[in-house]
């Protein structure tokens, strides 16, 4: 979707998504209205939407990045009371 000025232009290069908007902007104004709200409850409440939420960090991982962090935490306080 190309998000213009007046309006938002819909663009698609696959067949089946043509078909799809085809028929989308021959509907009618609050056919139009009830498809986008339908739309946007399926891709909020499918299985696959509730899969991809936060992903679970293997305890031993997070230690290492913690780690990371705090290392470089440490030289920039060196460096900054150096300086001071």
């Amino acid at each position: 979707m190309l998000k213009g000025f007046l309006n938002d232009n819909l663009v698609t290069t696959n067949k089946d998504e043509q078909k799809l908007l085809n028929l989308f902007r021959k509907a009618n104004h609050p056919s139009r209205d009830k498809f986008l709200l339908d739309l946007e409850w399926v891709l909020n409440n499918t299985s696959r939407s509730r899969l991809t939420g936060v992903k679970k960090i293997p305890r031993k991982l997070e230690k290492e990045q913690a780690a990371v962090k705090l290392k470089k935490i440490a030289k920039n306080i060196n460096k900054i009371t150096l300086r001071g």
